[in-house]
């Protein structure tokens, strides 16, 4: 066919629970913080918990399990003896789009900025899906102040977390809405009520501010390992043996959160249809589970695979 040759698609995440996908590292007071961009301490997915989730759900796949070692490389904890083959599949780290803030004109806001929305349109243009967002607009929504997608927000004093903007300060350009659009098109398509909420709740924040509730907002959480006699502390049991208990604390991102990666074909492996049979046979709006904690319910997401307009 003559558009097999695909040659990116966009994951769009969306967390329907809290999620830890972590470093492994300590972090000041946090002992498993998520991980984070260095240079924006922005949240992130590390491309290669976004390739194993991927990959999971290709294997479970009837039509593509066949095809898994081809699209995504061989598996050497499977079978050390074999020759180490790379996929023919690139998949990029996730990305934040959108963080869930609270308010007091709404249950809950979905706030970005410029520079998230910049970096979103330069990554699309850079993998020639420049179809699923238009770049059209984007100085309307720079600067100071909060631009809001629903118009009924807007000349009205908005309180985001601890931050508030006078009425003065709030405005609804049409950019705004179109934006508020285009990413409620990147959820399922079966949820029409939660792109509902997307569409009308979204608002954009300067830059500055963005990053600091994306840090300061999420959620920290201690966990706790009781030994048999329900302390952290040493105990020994009727057994005479000693138990060690834990306290730990451990940074999750909260559930509402829209996060993007891409999938590409590696240089040389264009003639395969890879991406097409990665999206064809890829269900809208599947469950899937990333990072830790799957036994608590953390982790759980929407996953959806678009293909260029």
């Amino acid at each position: 066919m003559a558009n097999d040759d695909i040659r990116a698609a966009l994951a769009a995440i969306y967390t329907l629970t809290p999620t830890h996908c972590g470093t492994g590292q300590t972090s000041g007071a946090v002992d498993l913080p998520i991980a984070r961009e260095s240079h924006t301490a922005y949240p992130i997915f590390p491309a290669s918990s976004v390739k194993g989730v991927l990959r999971d759900a290709a294997d479970r796949d009837r039509i593509l399990r066949p095809r898994v070692e081809q699209l995504f490389g061989s598996e050497l904890e499977r079978d050390p003896e074999k020759n180490p083959r790379a996929g023919d599949l690139v998949v990029t780290e996730a990305r934040l789009v959108a963080f869930p803030v609270r308010s007091l004109s709404r249950p809950c806001l979905y706030a970005t900025s410029a520079h998230l929305v910049e970096r979103l349109v330069r990554d699309l243009d850079a993998f020639e899906l420049g179809g699923l967002l238009n770049a059209d607009g984007l100085e309307a929504l720079s600067g100071e102040g909060a631009r809001v997608a629903d118009p009924e927000l807007a000349g009205k004093l908005l309180v985001v977390e601890d931050l508030v903007y006078g009425k003065e300060k709030v405005t609804a350009p049409p950019e705004a809405g179109e934006l508020a659009k285009a990413l409620a098109g990147l959820l399922p398509e079966k949820q029409d009520h939660t792109r509902a909420r997307l569409r009308n709740g979204l608002v954009v924040l300067p830059d500055s501010d963005l990053r600091d509730l994306a840090v300061r907002t999420t959620p920290v959480q201690a966990r706790v390992k009781l030994t048999s006699g329900k302390t952290t502390d040493k105990y020994v049991n009727d057994a005479g043996e000693t138990e060690k208990g834990n306290l730990w604390y451990e940074e999750t991102l909260p559930a509402d959160c829209l996060m993007v990666s891409f999938v590409t074909v590696r240089a040389g492996k264009s003639k395969n249809g890879s991406i097409r049979e990665l999206v064809d046979h890829f269900e809208s709006g599947k469950v899937l589970q990333i990072g830790g904690n799957e036994t608590i319910g953390q982790g759980r997401s929407w996953w959806t695979l678009r293909k260029g307009a």
